[in-house]
């Protein structure tokens, strides 16, 4: 059934009322076909929930709602994934679950695979995203070698379920999509009802919309590049999440494309911001120090653009001014652990192991638990 998005708001108007569930289960209905699941009350994330004649097809597990801030140590909700499943069989009149499709590898994508393989489930994933679960702990007490034929890895552009009304065009973002969360990323196109699910790829807030000016993520860019390249028809995008941060209350977690064109049409993206500081000379990074310093308290420049520009530096192989910008962003942001780990990182990559092993240390001395120092070094050397 083809839906154009005026029915669709209206639809969603009038539709997206919250209905409490047990086990804490949160449905909202976005369309006849599809339904957004969170996991609680508190959940920033949700999966979606396709329904078919026969069966459903779901597009992400948060179970544990974590992002790229937990990069190590993954591990899955098995439990939750049970209690996700026995409520699916309720609210769909046991309806099996043929396909699971996630976006990347954080928890907030995939963490509860287990007991969907058990019920020969197929996952659809990018290897790279695979991969990195595995080898960074999740599922590690579980004997995979068993589920290896329930997954099916994405590697280019493909089309399933072609031969229901309602079609899944899977989009393969490969390493030439800069700006992505993890090294490949999948993007999930509805042609029906003209949306696409972008989850994390739909970096924008209501306040940006409302602005429409100044700066916008970088994200953004892969998803429009992703949508224009391949001349889809897309009405709305779908997110992860969405709240109101001011309020903090949920919110239909889809916006219409258009205002976000629009956004991007009268603003700056972030990396335009980052470019301008990574391509700063050297000679002025040193000798104009303190007068920058200066300037960045005085315009109030966020330090993330300064830590953004140290790794941009790295990326084109330019490891002395990464050293010098990773001194200046500690020197205007001194203390935080995160700018502490790229001093070090930036040590790391130009060679310097001596001051790259002592940062290491000392982010060890700070907070034993924090995630990064040297072996953190190594894996983003490794994706590179």
């Amino acid at each position: 059934m083809k839906f154009n998005i005026i029915i669709i708001s209206i639809f969603a108007f009038f539709a997206f009322d919250s209905i409490s569930a047990q086990n804490n289960f949160l449905l909202n209905r976005f369309s006849e076909r599809i339904s957004f699941i969170r996991m609680d009350s508190i959940h920033t994330s949700q999966a979606t929930i396709i329904e078919y004649p026969d069966f459903l097809s779901i597009i992400e597990l948060p179970f544990i709602d974590e992002g790229g801030n937990m990069s190590k140590n993954l591990h899955e909700d098995s439990v939750k994934a049970e209690e996700f499943i026995r409520f699916l069989d309720k609210t769909y009149n046991g309806k099996p679950v043929k396909y699971i499709l996630h976006s990347h590898w954080h928890l907030h994508s995939l963490s509860g695979i287990t007991p969907f393989f058990k019920r020969n489930v197929t996952l659809f994933t990018a290897r790279s995203n695979w991969q990195y679960s595995i080898n960074n702990g999740f599922l590690s007490n579980t004997d995979i070698s068993s589920f290896t034929n329930r997954i099916e890895f994405v590697e280019k552009d493909t089309t399933i379920l072609s031969n229901t009304e309602f079609p899944i065009h899977i989009l393969h973002l490969d390493i030439s999509y800069r700006f992505k969360p993890t090294k490949e990323y999948l993007l999930f196109y509805f042609p029906q009802n003209k949306s696409l699910h972008a989850s994390c790829l739909c970096a924008v807030s209501e306040n940006e919309l409302q602005r429409k000016g100044g700066i916008y993520h970088d994200r953004l860019t892969d998803m429009r590049r992703a949508i224009e390249s391949r001349s889809l028809d897309v009405d709305t995008i779908i997110k992860l999440g969405r709240y109101d941060q001011q309020k903090g209350t949920y919110l239909p977690p889809y916006f219409l494309f258009a205002p976000i064109r629009e956004l991007m049409d009268n603003a700056k993206p972030y990396f335009s911001l980052i470019k301008q500081i990574a391509d700063i000379d050297t000679l002025i990074l040193l000798e104009k120090k303190d007068s920058l310093l200066t300037a960045a308290i005085t315009k109030k420049i966020a330090p993330s653009l300064f830590n953004q520009a140290v790794y941009e530096c790295i990326r084109v192989g330019e490891y002395n001014k990464a050293i010098i910008l990773a001194h200046f962003l500690n020197l205007y942001y001194p203390g935080d652990l995160a700018y502490i780990d790229t001093m070090g990182e930036a040590y790391y990559v130009a060679g310097d192991m001596k001051t790259a092993t002592y940062y290491d240390s000392l982010i060890k001395r700070k907070d034993p638990k924090f995630t990064g120092g040297l072996q953190v070094w190594a894996q983003n050397r490794k994706d590179k």
